[in-house]
Order: structure tokens, then C-alpha cells, then sequence
């Protein structure tokens, strides 16, 4: 023990307490130094986080300027706007007679992109916005048309469920006063037809060529009388509830202007129309001459069983001569007249589903 103290150097009193001295000053001085370290720390995080507040705002309220922009309205859309407000459902008439709906003629010399079908890389969001930007290229003349179509589209909606779903008397009275009606009707229907693969009365056309030049042929509801137009040497009575021409009779197709057993051909393409179809075709029992064929084309889908509908003409004085269920769209029937019948209590009543269109 003795040795190791002996080792150890000897320090003077004087110089330890200068070193412990400067030892304290250094130990205050890392104090001191840690302590306004630990203060400007402080300091600093409130200006940082007031600066991310800051900045957020800032990005908030670029983002919000953005979205007022995109919804501020261009030129086209005011334009647009205006159009329709000034519009009415009065003007609509007066606009279908002047607009071609089956026409391809381009309305507008812009670039017609209303309704422009997005790429498949678009993400929704994208979508839209593209879509709200092809809305404001379109002109207001574009979007008018557009407007005076879903219209027109809604008219014949409505025309076609009062046609199949009343008596043809009433129907007769309804459009007597409105003849405009029937024109937006009829339009809409040759829309309809124009769809199918092939029109039902030019397959009914095709198969009355070959017949002789002396044969009377009566058109049921003929609408703008194609039969008359196309078969010149025949002699073809055409009838409808409204003349859309000048070879078009009016009548109500439960009471023909004809003497009895004067036609030898009746026709009824797509005009089996109304609540009273026994009517009809008792109507053309009469005019038929005995032997006389009654063809009828009409929707497959307003059959419930063709022939069910074959066996319920039977009552009616008429034999199947002829089915022909080829077509997609239709049903073709030939019956030729085997006996005259008249209106008595035990006819069955002849029906056939209402053919109505859904909203698209």
C-alpha cells in the first residue's frame, strides 16, 4: 500500500484547486452551452410547425381557386344555358318539322364530341373531366338538338301506350286535334323499324307483285302508304286516323268507308293496334271477298303462342294459310277468308300484348 502511494506524483495544494477550478468552468460552460441549445430547439419547433400550417393553407387554398375554375361556366355553357332556358315544350313542334331525325347531316361545323366515349387507360376522375370538357366544345345548337331528341324520343314513349292501350275511337279523337302528334309518332315508329334487319311491309310488297294487276288491295293503318307508293298498277286503298299524304284516307279501322266484299287482299303491318281488335278484323271480314287473304305482321313478342292466335281467327271466319316466324323482329301471317262473320256474344276476344317501349 505503501509502495502505490509512493508511485502516485505528488501535487501541490495551489495548482489542484486551479485545475478543479477550470474544471467547474468547463462543466458551467457545457451547461450553459446545452441549455441554450435545448432553447433555440424550443424556439424553433413552433416557427417550423406555424411554417407547415402555413403551407398547408396555402396548398388548400390553390386547391379550392382550382375547383372555382374548373366550375366557373365557359362561354359554350352559358350559351348553352341560356338556349334552354328560353326553351319550351311549346317550340317543340315547330322544331321537329324543320330538324331530319333520320338524317346523318351534321348540325354543327365544330367538332361534335358530346358524349365521347373515354379511353380505357382514363381513370374515372379523368373520365369526367374530359367529358365536362367535351360538353363545353359542344354548341348550343348541338346541345338543343341533343334536347329536342330525348324529347321527341319521350313524346313517342307516351303516343305508342295510348295507341295500343285505348279503343281506336278515342284514339281517333285525341289525334284529330293534334295531327302534329301523330307526325312525332309516326317519326319515332319508322326510328323503331329502321333498327330491324328488314321493314315487314317490304316483305309484304315483295310477296303482292306477283299478284295480278285487277287485284284490290286494302292498307290497314298504312301509315305513309308505301304499299300504295310502290304497287302504282294495283289498286290499293290506304287508310289511317291521320293523312300523312295525299294517298292516306282517314277513318277509324273499326269502320272502313268500303262496301262489303270488295277487296282481295287486307293488310294489317304492325297496325293491330287499340282495345278493340275484334272490331278490326271483323272489318276486314267484311270488306274481303270470300276466298280474300288478310295478312298480318306483328311483333313476336306480342304473341303469346302463334298458334293460339291461328285457332282464335278461326271464330272469326279466317284459315291459316301461311306462318312464316323467320324473322328476328316479326311474325308473318297469311289467312285467307273461309266465311263471312259478324259481331255476336260467343266471339272470344282477340288479343294481343301491348308492344311499349322502355325509357333509355
Amino acid at each position: 500500500g505503501s509502495s502505490r502511494v509512493a508511485r502516485c506524483p505528488s501535487r501541490d495544494s495551489a495548482s489542484g484547486v486551479a485545475e478543479s477550478d477550470k474544471r467547474k468552468k468547463k462543466r458551467k460552460k457545457k451547461k450553459r452551452k446545452s441549455s441554450e441549445e435545448g432553447e433555440t430547439s424550443t424556439r424553433e419547433k413552433p416557427n417550423t410547425y406555424s411554417k407547415n400550417i402555413s403551407s398547408n393553407n396555402e396548398h388548400k387554398i390553390i386547391n379550392r381557386n382550382a375547383k372555382q375554375k374548373i366550375k366557373e361556366p365557359s362561354s359554350a355553357e352559358e350559351e348553352a344555358r341560356k338556349s334552354f332556358s328560353n326553351f319550351t315544350l311549346e317550340e317543340m313542334d315547330d322544331h321537329a318539322q324543320n330538324i331530319d331525325i333520320g338524317s346523318q347531316r351534321k348540325v354543327s361545323q365544330r367538332p361534335q364530341r358530346v358524349g365521347m366515349l373515354a379511353g380505357p387507360s382514363l381513370t374515372p376522375g379523368k373520365a369526367k373531366s374530359k367529358k365536362r370538357r367535351a360538353f363545353a366544345l359542344a354548341s348550343s345548337s348541338d346541345v338543343r338538338e341533343w334536347a329536342l331528341s330525348k324529347i321527341r324520343a319521350a313524346q313517342f314513349r307516351m303516343l305508342n301506350e295510348k295507341l295500343y292501350t285505348t279503343a281506336s275511337d278515342d284514339a281517333v279523337e285525341s289525334l284529330k286535334s293534334d295531327p302534329q302528334a301523330f307526325q312525332a309518332y309516326h317519326e319515332g315508329f319508322e326510328r323503331q323499324v329502321s333498327k330491324w334487319p328488314v321493314n315487314p311491309v317490304d316483305v309484304i310488297i315483295d310477296s303482292l307483285r306477283s299478284m295480278p294487276k285487277s287485284t284490290v288491295i286494302a292498307d290497314l293503318g298504312c301509315g305513309e302508304a308505301k304499299i300504295a307508293q310502290e304497287l302504282t298498277k294495283n289498286k290499293v286503298h290506304s287508310f289511317d286516323i291521320v293523312a300523312l299524304n295525299e294517298h292516306v284516307t282517314v277513318c277509324d279501322m273499326s269502320k272502313l268507308p268500303l262496301p262489303s266484299q270488295t277487296v282481295d287482299v287486307a293488310v294489317f303491318c304492325l297496325s293491330l293496334m287499340g282495345t278493340n281488335l275484334n272490331m278490326f278484323v271483323l272489318e276486314a271480314n267484311r270488306i274481303l271477298k270470300k276466298g280474300g287473304i288478310l295478312k298480318i305482321a306483328e311483333v313476336k313478342s306480342r304473341f303469346s303462342t302463334t298458334e293460339g292466335f291461328a285457332k282464335t281467327m278461326k271464330k272469326f271466319g279466317f284459315e291459316l294459310a301461311h306462318l312464316d316466324e323467320s324473322n328476328k323482329m316479326f311474325v308473318l301471317l297469311d289467312f285467307k277468308k273461309a266465311r263471312s262473320t259478324t259481331a255476336h256474344t260467343h266471339l272470344p276476344m282477340l288479343k294481343l300484348m301491348p308492344c311499349l317501349y322502355k325509357k333509355r
